[in-house]
């Protein structure tokens, strides 16, 4: 079970943009994508739910053990990593 991973770069060099895969921790339900919104920083690019992957669409809801398939600003990494985590006290 991946709770975190980094997927590879984009970019010359060690990449400006990383691919970074996070899991939604236990706790979250019906929490809006849109809530992790980094604008410049990170989009989600694709969700995991269930062995089935997809782009978000509006309004999608992202819950518990969810997959988060981000790009992300390298220097945005630690950022968006907190930001994943907090949702679980942020539901509570």
């Amino acid at each position: 079970m991946v709770d975190e991973r980094l997927e590879g770069t984009v970019g010359p060099g060690i990449g400006d943009v990383v691919m970074q895969t996070l899991r939604v921790p236990p706790g979250v339900h019906g929490v809006p994508a849109e809530q992790l919104a980094r604008p410049g920083k990170s989009v989600i690019a694709a969700l995991t739910r269930a062995g089935k992957t997809a782009v978000p669409g509006q309004g999608a809801l992202i819950a518990e053990g969810d997959l988060l398939h981000m790009a992300v600003d390298r220097a945005a990494i630690d950022d968006v990593r907190s930001a994943v985590r907090l949702l679980s006290e942020e539901s509570h």
